[in-house]
């Protein structure tokens, strides 16, 4: 493929799922650049061993300090443009690829990607979306644009979601997608990174779902409606989906799907 991907990873205390994203990126992108960092100074206490692990992946990949400059949004946009231009492979008409430390992939499906980038029609691509829910056997449905054409070198990141024109977007047609597990992450680290890192949007309603919704949810006694303010989709009586099939090879590979609730894995940290 003439085309080069660039496979682009911020992290934060995420100890369980770097190196798995890690070695994912690797194998589906030509260029892996990483930055760990907590973006703003009240979510240090979650440090862990995330920037160490990457650190041991040496040359395999590219480590870039963060642009730290205190609001979420401005920070990602600035470290994400900053990270991408340390790539060997910034330049117009090859691919970025937002491959956070929280989502996989099937083969099957990064190979109809790559058949899509290779078309050269497209400026995006978007592929549906199973966000997973307390573990690997619940989830619910959305969609996502990850992929990305560099047009040209004079757009930016102005945010830390926007990246140039995003049409035309070629929709993959598969029932896997993106396998999203940032629900799996620590919902205390969310939950403040909501209350802090959003400085100009009012993220109380999302912060009230981890605390009310999240965090109590039980799974033997299934309430309707679980995704609160989030714009997923659930079945048609309003519950989780159920999932009973395999994971990702790297989700596999280091057992992260045999976790019964991930919420037990994590405790609240206070200031």
């Amino acid at each position: 493929m003439k085309q080069k991907i660039i496979g682009m990873m911020t992290a934060w205390a995420c100890e369980k799922w770097i190196k798995p994203a890690i070695e994912q990126a690797i194998h589906y992108c030509d260029d892996v650049v990483v930055s760990v960092a907590a973006h703003h100074p009240d979510l240090q206490k979650y440090e862990d061993s995330t920037l160490e692990i990457a650190q041991s992946f040496g040359d395999k990949i590219k480590l870039v300090e963060p642009q730290l400059m205190g609001d979420h949004i401005v920070t990602k946009g600035q470290t994400l443009q900053k990270m991408l231009e340390a790539s060997d492979h910034y330049e117009t008409g090859n691919w970025v690829w937002i491959l956070d430390v929280d989502e996989f992939y099937f083969q099957e499906d990064v190979d109809l990607c790559k058949e899509a980038i290779v078309e050269d029609k497209y400026n995006s691509i978007e592929l549906p979306e199973k966000f997973f829910y307390v573990n690997g056997r619940h989830y619910l449905n959305s969609a996502r644009r990850r992929l990305k054409k560099i047009i040209n070198k004079d757009i930016r990141f102005s945010t830390a979601n926007h990246f140039g024109p995003e049409e035309p977007v070629k929709v993959i047609e598969t029932d896997k997608g993106i396998y999203h597990y940032s629900w799996l992450l620590n919902p205390y680290l969310k939950k403040d990174f909501w209350n802090i890192e959003y400085m100009h949007t009012n993220q109380r309603d999302k912060v009230d779902w981890i605390e009310d919704t999240y965090l109590t949810y039980d799974l033997n006694n299934p309430t309707p409606n679980p995704q609160g303010p989030h714009s997923f989709e659930t079945d048609s009586d309003g519950f989780l989906f159920k999932y009973e099939d395999a994971h990702p090879l790297w989700v596999e590979k280091y057992g992260l799907q045999l976790i019964e609730d991930f919420r037990k894995e994590y405790k609240e940290i206070g200031n």
